[in-house]
């Protein structure tokens, strides 16, 4: 069995306890400069390791609130990346459309030298071989669009209609093996055919001319009246002497073609 301490051992305790107790009664209430800074230095400590000790705590139950609030400013700034590129491609988009809009008034202004109604149309296809020489045009039956009816680049005919869809039509270029154009040439407006001819250097070539003809260099080339389909008038190209022969010369590059006129009916 344990031997109980005597009495007096208890008593210094208590002393001392109470000793203690009005030393940090003192300290707390004591205006003295050196117990201030004492007291100052002692609450700092405790602040600090109390700070340490608290932080893991902390930290671990903040977690949850770190990660959403993370996935918020990673999905704002997903966001924002993402208006960034909206906006980029629309700026991109507004100035084609102007760009286009800007091609379109000037060909409209362009082909203004014919009383004969037209519709601008976009080329949407090019289709060149050794049999064919043709495009597609963004407007077909329900915009007025037939078979003949002639296309035009910069006052120059390019051909004529072929085949005709709801929205779409194809055209076929003076090149082209099928293309049959009436036309009147030079001043004294001789007559005849221009056919696609790919064995041609100009790629088409004239027939059904009259017995006798006589073509001067830079004669000019016209269409020549087809009912109400081809008017009469529309330039088409030039004559050019060339080793005692004659090509037809035209004005415009059929190549990269982006808008043309398709004149139609009145």
């Amino acid at each position: 069995m344990k031997a109980e301490r005597p009495a007096s051992d208890k008593n210094i305790r208590f002393l001392l306890l109470g000793f203690i107790c009005f030393v940090l009664t003192y300290l707390d209430y004591s205006n003295s400069a050196y117990i201030k800074k004492t007291k100052s230095v002692i609450n700092d400590g405790a602040a600090y390791v109390s700070y340490w000790i608290v932080r893991p705590f902390q930290l671990i139950t903040e977690i949850p609130t770190v990660y959403n609030e993370f996935s918020l400013l990673q999905k704002k700034f997903e966001n924002q990346e993402e208006l960034k590129n909206t906006i980029s491609k629309l700026e991109l988009e507004n100035n084609f459309l102007k760009k286009d809009l800007q091609k379109y008034l000037s060909i409209q202004e362009q082909e203004k030298n014919y009383s004969r109604p037209s519709i601008i149309a976009k080329v949407l296809f090019n289709s060149k071989n050794i049999y064919a020489n043709n495009f597609l045009i963004d407007k077909g039956s329900l915009d007025g669009i037939k078979v003949g009816n002639p296309v035009i680049k910069n006052n120059n005919l390019l051909g004529q209609i072929s085949e005709v869809n709801f929205k779409s039509s194809r055209v076929i270029l003076l090149k082209d093996l099928n293309s049959r154009i009436p036309v009147l040439i030079g001043e004294k407006l001789y007559t005849g055919i221009m056919v696609g001819d790919l064995n041609e250097t100009s790629g088409v070539k004239l027939e059904f001319l009259p017995k006798e003809y006589e073509f001067q260099d830079q004669d000019k080339i016209y269409t020549s009246e087809i009912e109400s389909i081809l008017p009469k008038g529309i330039y088409i190209g030039k004559l050019i002497k060339q080793n005692n022969n004659y090509l037809v010369e035209f004005n415009y590059n059929f190549i990269n073609l982006d808008y043309v006129s398709v004149l139609i009916e009145q």
